[in-house]
């Protein structure tokens, strides 16, 4: 969760505080390393999540909402530079998009450690009352 509020901050800073190529440089970078840098773990990992018998259809799930994420991300950046002008817009997609990522990780579900896939996914399943048959 502290690499979203990093984020942010580096984000913000990129919004901000450029002057030099030097400063847009690492601050580019510092935004990357806290929050992209993680994500090349990420798909793997939520891959992983699935139980072996549905991780094909996770695997196509995380695909597409990457593709979809990039897509909106394309499409829609011209409609904030427009009327907020570049460093808004840059501050709204680098500093408040990394924050709101973090406020939806504080939203998830903490898992116990040490429990075994099948049983966390039993758990959750249980949690939220969905049947077995969907997965």
């Amino acid at each position: 969760m502290i690499w979203f509020l990093l984020g942010g901050i580096a984000g913000t800073c990129f919004a901000f505080a450029l002057h030099t190529a030097g400063q847009m440089s690492f601050w580019w970078a510092m935004y990357y390393f806290f929050t992209v840098g993680h994500t090349g773990a990420f798909i793997p990992f939520v891959m992983e999540s699935f139980p072996t018998r549905s991780r094909g259809t996770g695997a196509s799930f995380i695909s597409f909402a990457t593709w979809g994420g990039l897509l909106l991300a394309g499409l829609t950046s011209q409609f904030f530079a427009s009327p907020f002008g570049v460093i808004i817009a840059t501050f709204l997609w680098l500093g408040i998009g990394s924050w709101v990522a973090l406020l939806f990780n504080l939203g998830t579900k903490r898992v116990k450690l040490g429990l075994e896939m099948e049983e966390i996914i039993t758990r959750v399943l249980n949690d939220y009352n969905i049947s077995k048959r969907f997965i």
